[in-house]
């Protein structure tokens, strides 16, 4: 199905090259554009926590429980929140170290980002705290005294949101007569009686596709085509997503890309001053979140849902930027007019294929055609690839 490849392959690819961009952009003033940025994603948390309060009070005034999925709004699965606190949470952790001059400010981003800690407490993000855990370990290993700072902003907010998950998910509730809100108990019983949630049975239908089709893949986002009774789209692991839908090749192409990416920024410490307390603190916040990003995607769909694709991409714009903004002046060739073509061509042929991927949604939504009557049947399922319903966008 040549229109769902090319509908992954384009997304990816204009991210990718939105990052560069972006990159290039914040290299010119790294200090001044990250701070910017982590001000309006910033920004994006406190509007969410609006949404999550409306719904908090709702449930307190009605007296009907909410479900786990009521704290994530607009999110289709609640998982999918977990994505991006993955990459939201750690920024906003670096915002509350890096935003000196904000004292104003301060106990608005402290308060944020307690209460997005008490949001991951509530809906059991376990990848998520397993990324977090896994890049807490690792800079604390790698950049001992120059983690402290950031590992100490974390481990407050993490305390503050334990705290702020406690009197208001679960105190409160209870001197309402309700339950407490949240999955922490069925978390806590699903991780002893099923570790893995199923993950075992996709992660051995991504073996036997690459066994399947080693040199290509079965096709970018056809991990689910002729999966028959399994309801999941993606292996719940980046490495076999990869792996299975595109090839051995491809892999080992990602691999060695993500090692001379992490190579070349843990080599931007010996450009940096062991003095200089705050890009030391940034250098730490970039490794933490790499790991993060890279140890959640391991059990769970990081790489496949646009929210977290975005902050990944963020990421990757910020973290690159900034790296190149260390690097020894150099005399930057201009670009030529045959570079400049080759690059209007490839945005341009990504977004065709992107438009070309979309169309049968875009049909619907403009009335050219009607919406399907029926839902698709359990057992074919194996004909939808993931992001798409009955074929549509």
């Amino acid at each position: 199905m040549p229109r769902y490849a090319l509908y992954e392959v384009s997304s990816l690819l204009i991210l990718l090259m939105l990052s560069m961009q972006a990159a290039r952009e914040i290299s010119r003033d790294s200090l001044k554009h990250i701070s910017i940025l982590l001000k309006i994603s910033a920004y994006g948390g406190l509007l969410y926590i609006v949404q999550v309060t409306a719904i908090y009070i709702s449930a307190l005034v009605s007296g009907l429980q909410p479900t786990v999925a009521s704290f994530a709004p607009s999110f289709s699965n609640f998982r999918f929140l977990n994505h991006a606190q993955t990459v939201a949470l750690p920024l906003f952790v670096l915002l509350t170290v890096l935003d000196k001059r904000g004292e104003k400010m301060k106990p608005a981003w402290l308060g944020l980002t307690a209460f997005w800690w008490a949001l991951l407490i509530v809906t059991g993000g376990r990848g998520t705290f397993t990324g977090m855990v896994a890049g807490g370990a690792l800079v604390f290993i790698l950049r001992r005294q120059h983690a402290r700072v950031f590992l100490r902003a974390l481990w407050q907010t993490a305390v503050l949101g334990g705290a702020m998950y406690a009197l208001l998910f679960v105190a409160i509730p209870l001197a309402r007569g309700m339950a407490p809100f949240g999955s922490v108990l069925e978390l806590a019983n699903r991780t002893v009686h099923s570790p893995t949630s199923s993950r075992m049975e996709l992660w051995s239908r991504a073996f036997e596709l690459i066994s399947e089709h080693p040199w290509l893949g079965v096709g970018p986002l056809h991990f689910a085509h002729g999966l028959v009774n399994i309801r999941a789209a993606h292996p719940h692991d980046l490495i076999l997503q990869i792996g299975s839908e595109w090839g051995l090749p491809a892999l080992f192409c990602l691999c060695v890309a993500i090692g001379l990416a992490m190579r070349n920024l843990l080599g931007t410490a010996k450009l940096i001053s062991p003095q200089d307390t705050k890009q030391q603190t940034i250098l730490t916040a970039w490794i933490f979140i790499a790991v993060a990003i890279l140890v959640d995607g391991m059990v769970s769909g990081l790489l496949v849902m646009p929210v977290s694709q975005l902050s990944i991409a963020l990421y990757i714009a910020c973290a690159t930027g900034w790296s190149m903004s260390l690097q020894p002046a150099c005399t930057a060739k201009a670009a030529t007019g045959v570079s400049r073509a080759v690059s209007a061509l490839v945005v341009s042929a990504a977004v065709l294929g992107l438009v070309w991927g979309v169309w049968p949604g875009v049909k619907i939504f403009i009335g050219m055609e009607a919406a399907p009557k029926q839902e698709i049947a359990v057992d074919e399922v194996g004909t939808i690839p993931r992001l798409w319903r009955n074929g549509y966008f």
